[in-house]
């Protein structure tokens, strides 16, 4: 049945003062409206994501070049034999809850200076990505897993006690869902 424009009636696309569309008009200027906030969170969302990428390849370059003078088996404050220690206490079979309870990658594999400073170069090269735009929620949690082992690993000593750590290992697990799964 086709519907047609006469004079005085009202069609059902039409409303009593012969304004057509009028539900339309108002859903596509909502849409206008919303469009540059969307686009501005994007912005926003890239710069946050890109400079928290910055700060975690200095923290990175930073315990790469410091974590084998101060951690390391020949440093300051020797910790593999510490969180060796850790692990015996909490069983070899419990590992997931000693992950559980301090998380770090170290639980399941060996803490020596070889592995910290593979830890710390892994964590710069994927904090390269995020600079580059690679904004995906599992590379987030790959970097706050791999900086929460390096604090984890220096728990107790004087050179992982800074609030910076705490606070870029917060804003890091925050941006875990500021980012989509995969880009």
């Amino acid at each position: 049945m086709e519907l047609r424009q006469r004079r005085g009636a009202v069609t059902p696309r039409q409303g009593k003062d012969g304004e057509e569309g009028k539900g339309q008009d108002e859903k596509a200027k909502v849409k206008e409206a919303f469009q540059p906030r969307v686009q501005s969170f994007l912005v926003t969302k890239s710069v946050i994501l890109r400079l928290l990428g910055l700060i975690y390849a200095v923290a990175f370059k930073v315990a790469y070049d410091q974590n084998l003078a101060l951690l390391g088996s020949a440093g300051l404050t020797p910790v593999a034999e510490r969180f060796e220690l850790r692990k015996q206490q909490m069983g070899s079979s419990r590992a997931v809850e000693g992950f559980i309870a301090a998380p770090s990658i170290f639980w399941f594999v060996s803490l020596n200076d070889d592995s910290m400073q593979l830890v710390a170069v892994v964590g710069m090269a994927l904090s390269l990505a995020l600079i580059c735009g690679f904004f995906s929620s599992l590379l987030c949690a790959a970097l706050w897993l791999l900086y929460f082992s390096i604090v984890t690993s220096g728990e107790g000593t004087a050179w992982y006690a800074y609030g910076w750590e705490s606070q870029l290992l917060e804003t890091g697990f925050l941006a875990i869902f500021l980012s989509s799964p995969v880009h």
